[in-house]
């Protein structure tokens, strides 16, 4: 399936004699990704040449067909020798029936994945698209005992035309069945009466509104009822989006009038009503549907191909908050870079769009809304839950706190005595608690961990194939093989097939239950990695990828969730060691060596230093958001419009134990977030190379104990906005 789109394009570049408007790696790279499609699909061979779902399941015939005509076009990239394709139409002629069709016997479980050929008229589809397939393998054929094969193949598909055409002409073929039909007896250059035939049958089911020509529903076929329409009512209106079925069967019929008319009129109709139909990536509705329309497309751009000089000039205005935005895009054939242009208008702004030349050109707009909550909205009906259970090891520096143990509550009576703590007590006491959570002794370690997958839908949708669970396994571990052969190879086969690849384990299951159900393996850790960082696990459609649930899972006592943070097309992680709150005051620490100093001007060298009110604390995914007031402006860099009075938001991973009050005074310096919020201001990521104190209270500074101490502070604050580094 994803090997078809890939030759599609390639032999577009090859026909067109454009591999050298794009870069000089772009054909190795693309023959690479063909022969490693090839060698995957030869792993589910079976030795007498047909295929099934996996090797233990029976056989069939359409997906056989479909295997031998993607490996016969790919049979120049992969240098293979033909030996084993013949084998596989063998097989295909020992299905065909004395009438001339073929039957399937035992179908693939999955069937939306044929497309439009599960109908009524499923035998009369069936029957060309092996046909389709058949003449695509003659190419493989060669002397000897392979001139036979041909002479059986030819006559098989002459046998197999003459039942296509006595079903045409009965006219009482659906839409699909009909242009897959016609485009079989094309392709396979049948008797003129028969393509005739064929091709009055299925223009009569052709709907044509103005420059679009699509096949749609047509009463008594196979074809579903789909009440919107496939068409505008005027050329002012966008192209509705049509299903599955209609695009697939004005694919077959564009692959049909391509060979009998080459690029006519009608052609040139029912390519722009199949462009419009695509997706933002260039996708369609679903397997089948794309895989053809991408042929029928690639073989219309072939026909359409010219060296003649043509040009677009597009231009884009749309007005914003500066005034009228222009972008003005000149495009000709003869581009190696440019063909694409990344263009940006504020969300709900009309853009006005003017074209001239003598081209045609395709504009798709994707709305993209960036939030600070990291929602999960993949989840709405497929569910997956990933845990891992016994011990994970942890090198040391995970075992650091994420604050210091001398930090004690604040308090601004000035006469509750405060014990100061010794430089030994201090190492005693980090060193007790690091031997208290320490992993056990080297002969006591447990290396290896227990997965549970568990997956389960809502009941809402139905699955269009098979689901596929992807979980990328934490670092440093790798997937016990024994334990996923048991899953399938049990008398229940819980799991159809599995894969590994790197730190991926590909878990395939046939269906997805209503109610939850869950497979377990064990994993071995490798390496001892200090910060595991949270992986991830997609629970998926095969057919339909956009179809999933994505999730994140961590080891135990670890963060649930990846902290990145996000803004536009930047994010900035946050993984590392957490921020510390500095509590100067109440230690008692006087700043005789200018310590504050150092640490803004030699340590690290801030990029911003503000005084802060906090205003409120607020969840947000991952991270915990200080929404704060700034009370004086000591430093910045690119903060430029930093002023008193203004609110900047301050962001801690959410496992961090940090908490900055509300009502509180801070001082904060670091460096510059890399993101904005959502009002366009930076936004400030705390982490353990930023200084936060908190400013002490009037009343404390009242005392005689700390009167010398908060001298020094308001001298600090005084010099740094003052004169900065330059000291």
């Amino acid at each position: 399936i994803y090997l078809a789109p890939t030759l599609t394009a390639s032999n577009y570049l090859d026909r067109t004699k454009q591999w050298s408007k794009l870069s000089p790696e772009t054909k190795d790279h693309a023959v690479h990704l063909i022969q490693k499609g090839h060698v995957r699909i030869q792993q589910f061979r079976k030795k007498d040449g047909s295929f099934g779902a996996w090797l233990h399941r029976d056989s069939s015939t359409w997906l056989t067909a479909f295997v031998l005509k993607i490996l016969s076009l790919a049979q120049e990239q992969v240098g293979n020798s033909p030996e084993k394709l013949q084998e596989t139409a063998s097989w295909l002629l020992a299905q065909q029936l004395g009438d001339g069709s073929f039957h399937d016997p035992c179908p693939v479980i999955h069937r939306a994945m044929q497309g439009g050929l599960v109908g009524s008229n499923e035998t009369v589809a069936l029957t060309a698209f092996v046909v389709i397939a058949l003449h695509h393998g003659l190419n493989v054929f060669r002397e000897g005992h392979a001139k036979q094969l041909k002479n059986r193949v030819e006559a098989s598909i002459t046998k197999a035309n003459s039942f296509l055409g006595q079903k045409a002409s009965a006219g009482l073929l659906g839409a699909h069945a009909a242009a897959i039909t016609a485009y079989a007896l094309t392709l396979t250059k049948a008797s003129e009466d028969l393509r005739n035939v064929a091709h009055n049958s299925l223009m009569a089911m052709a709907e044509e509104t103005g420059e679009n020509l699509y096949w749609g529903l047509v009463l008594g076929s196979q074809d579903k009822v789909v009440l919107r329409p496939a068409a505008p009512r005027s050329p002012t209106e966008p192209v509705p989006q049509a299903p599955a079925l209609w695009i697939e069967t004005t694919a077959y019929a564009l692959l049909h009038l391509l060979l009998r008319e080459g690029k006519g009129k009608m052609a040139d109709k029912a390519a722009s009503w199949l462009t419009h139909q695509g997706n933002f990536h260039g996708a369609f509705r679903s397997t089948q549907d794309t895989v053809v329309t991408l042929d029928a497309l690639s073989a219309y751009w072939i026909a359409s191909h010219t060296t003649e000089e043509k040009a677009l000039n597009v231009t884009l205005s749309s007005m914003g908050r500066n005034g009228l935005k222009t972008h003005v895009l000149h495009l000709n054939n003869h581009q190696v870079k440019g063909l694409e242009e990344e263009l940006k208008f504020s969300l709900g702004s009309t853009i006005s769009v003017k074209v001239e030349g003598n081209s045609k050109g395709t504009l798709k707009i994707l709305r993209t809304y960036n939030v600070l909550d990291m929602k999960n909205t993949t989840c709405q009906d497929l569910q997956i839950e990933v845990k891992v259970t016994d011990a994970v090891e942890y090198a040391w520096s995970a075992y650091e706190d994420y604050e210091d143990d001398y930090n004690m509550p604040a308090t601004d009576d000035p006469s509750v005595p405060l014990q100061p703590v010794t430089p030994l007590q201090l190492f005693e006491g980090r060193w007790s608690r690091r031997r208290r959570e320490a992993p056990k002794v080297a002969e006591e370690r447990e290396s290896r961990v227990h997965y549970t997958v568990c997956i389960w839908r809502n009941g809402k949708l139905g699955l269009s194939g098979m689901a596929i669970a992807d979980i990328t396994l934490l670092s440093g571990f790798h997937a016990l093989r024994a334990d996923l052969e048991k899953l399938t190879s049990l008398s229940d086969r819980y799991v159809s097939h599995f894969e590994t690849d790197g730190p991926h384990v590909l878990l395939y299951f046939d269906s997805v239950p209503t109610t939850r159900e869950c497979v377990g393996f064990g994993a071995s850790q490798e390496v001892v990695v200090g910060l595991v960082q949270p992986a991830s696990a997609v629970l998926y459609d095969y057919y339909s990828p956009d179809h999933k649930c994505s999730v994140f899972y961590a080891a135990p006592t670890k963060s649930q969730l990846l902290a990145t943070l996000c803004s536009g097309d930047v994010c900035q992680c946050a993984e590392g060691k957490c921020p510390r709150l500095l509590r100067s005051l109440e230690r008692r620490v006087e700043d005789k060596d200018g310590y504050r100093m150092r640490f803004a001007c030699y340590y690290h060298q801030v990029e911003y230093g503000f005084t802060v009110k906090v205003l409120r604390e607020d969840g947000r995914a991952a991270f915990r958001l200080f929404e704060s007031k700034i009370t004086q402006v000591l430093h910045f860099r690119t903060d430029t419009m930093a002023s008193i009075g203004q609110t900047r938001n301050f962001l801690s991973r959410a496992s961090c134990r940090l908490r900055l009050e509300p009502n509180k005074e801070y001082l904060i310096m670091g460096m510059d977030g890399e993101t904005s919020d959502n009002k366009g201001d930076p936004q400030y990521l705390l982490d353990s190379n930023t200084w936060i104190e908190e400013m002490p209270s009037e009343q404390m500074c009242k005392s005689t104990r700390h009167r010398a101490a908060c001298f020094q502070l308001k001298d600090f604050l005084m010099e740094f906005s003052s004169r900065g580094c330059q000291v």
